[in-house]
């Protein structure tokens, strides 16, 4: 492929040696001679010491589980200055002849505000996986709403768009970095959400997508060790916290209607937790007082999660809401919901 001096790539990697032998091999078939750095959080071996010195990449050994922004904040630190560019990227991406980053290049020259430009993520199953929106906070809600009629522009035959969020391999100018480094409290989840908001509200630069130049994400099924600290749901609660939000709405959400509760959202998230965020919206919405009951709070209390037998969400409410049934009968739904069973108050009498 064509030249590229003054750009490199780092790969972060994590309990997953397989991916990251894989994703190398990918780059040096079509780029032999760029300049790769890997950071890697895991368990440092000789095997991996040997390997990245047979293909040519500079090896950063990194404290354990240092999280995937502390990662590129450290390797970022030990580039040398010259390399204005960088393509970020983890150890699940394969390289092939679409991969482009010429491309991502003559885009990021287009435009002296686009910082940062992504590309296409081509899956396994030959579908492409799309993060391509508009990002925002509106009272105590984060907003992403993907883009379904780009505004297409057009530098020396590479057609691109603008946006607020991509997927998670892109091509970077180093000086972004400078203006807007990792927050290194996300070691994963939400660290990428919190990266483009921080770059949208807190500086000047543009985000741009090119579908012309793709790589592959292929992911395989995790060994037990890398998901046990994958799917911790620390990211939600820091991002709900540092924000000032409770809520996330998305148009990739189950149910793009939703407003999802950050604080018991996490990897692992299922139909339960979607039934139980849209009726905490609709309870909310009427100012009503609620709380867990029964098996659903026994779960929360005891394992931060669902009964996994249960087959019901128990809520409850303060008789004052009682008032409410019809319209929540009605509202619930509007959401998807089916009545099961119908229920009457009957008012006490007073004596």
């Amino acid at each position: 492929m064509s030249d590229m001096a003054g750009t490199a790539i780092l790969i972060t990697t994590f309990l997953r040696d397989n991916l990251l032998f894989r994703c190398v091999r990918s780059i040096r078939q079509y780029y032999p001679d760029i300049a790769v750095y890997i950071g890697d959080n895991g368990y440092h071996t000789d095997e991996k010491r040997q390997f990245c010195k047979d293909q040519h990449c500079i090896y950063l050994e990194l404290p354990f589980d240092l999280g995937v922004s502390g990662v590129r904040n450290a390797a970022l630190k030990v580039m040398p200055e010259g390399y204005e560019y960088v393509l970020i990227c983890e150890d699940d991406i394969e390289f092939d002849d679409k991969t482009d980053i010429a491309k991502l290049r003559t885009v990021l020259n287009a435009e002296p505000e686009i910082g940062v430009v992504g590309c296409r993520l081509k899956t396994a199953e030959g579908t492409d996986q799309h993060y391509e929106g508009r990002i925002w906070i509106d009272n105590d809600t984060y907003y992403i709403e993907k883009i379904d009629h780009p505004e297409w522009r057009e530098a020396n035959g590479i057609k691109y768009f603008l946006c607020d969020i991509i997927l998670n391999v892109f091509l970077m100018r180093r000086q972004v970095w400078l203006d807007c480094p990792w927050d290194e409290q996300f070691k994963t989840a939400l660290e990428h959400s919190d990266f483009f908001l921080s770059l949208k509200t807190k500086t000047g630069w543009k985000v741009a997508y090119v579908s012309d130049c793709s790589t592959w994400h292929k992911q395989e099924k995790d060994d037990e060790r890398y998901l046990k600290f994958r799917q911790r749901p620390t990211g939600w609660r820091l991002f709900a916290k540092k924000w000032n939000i409770k809520f996330s709405k998305s148009s990739w959400n189950p149910n793009p209607k939703a407003k999802l509760p950050l604080l018991i959202m996490g990897a692992d998230y299922t139909a339960k937790d979607a039934s139980l965020a849209s009726a905490i919206q609709i309870l909310e919405r009427h100012g009503c007082k609620w709380w867990l009951e029964a098996g659903t709070c026994l779960g929360a209390v005891r394992h931060n999660n669902f009964i996994g037998h249960d087959m019901d969400i128990d809520i409850g409410l303060p008789a004052v809401h009682a008032g409410l049934w019809d319209a929540f009968i009605e509202e619930f739904k509007a959401e998807g919901f089916e009545l099961y069973m119908p229920w009457k108050h009957r008012a006490r009498k007073s004596s």
